[in-house]
């Protein structure tokens, strides 16, 4: 193993995973636990189907040592802070974190 591949997983944990950044405690469907909530854009577009109308797309990033959960199917319904969100994407951030992208559902 070179000192490349035992130092940059460290440092990427480092960095995801600080408590001084942007972290902040978010009721995450229903467990408490530090996340980076980020409300993306703010245009209300109409729903295909009768889902109602989405509105301001949010994303929130949460370590996968919290979180502990299957990652979120497309479309599945979702609560950050007690609100209903519509998962619209879910991946894996370097193996250490999950980035879920939300979409909040009104009407």
């Amino acid at each position: 193993m070179s000192i490349y591949d035992a130092t940059i997983p460290a440092d990427l944990e480092d960095i995801f995973t600080d408590d001084d950044g942007f972290w902040r405690e978010h009721d995450v469907n229903g467990k408490k636990m530090k996340a980076i909530v980020h409300a993306s854009r703010l245009t209300p577009r109409s729903a295909l189907l009768d889902l109602g109308t989405f509105g301001a797309d949010v994303v929130c990033i949460v370590r996968e040592s919290d979180y502990r959960a299957d990652m979120p199917e497309l479309s599945s319904i979702f609560f950050l802070d007690g609100e209903e969100y519509r998962v619209s994407a879910s991946n894996r951030l370097a193996g250490l974190c999950i980035k879920i992208s939300l979409q909040r559902i009104t009407g």
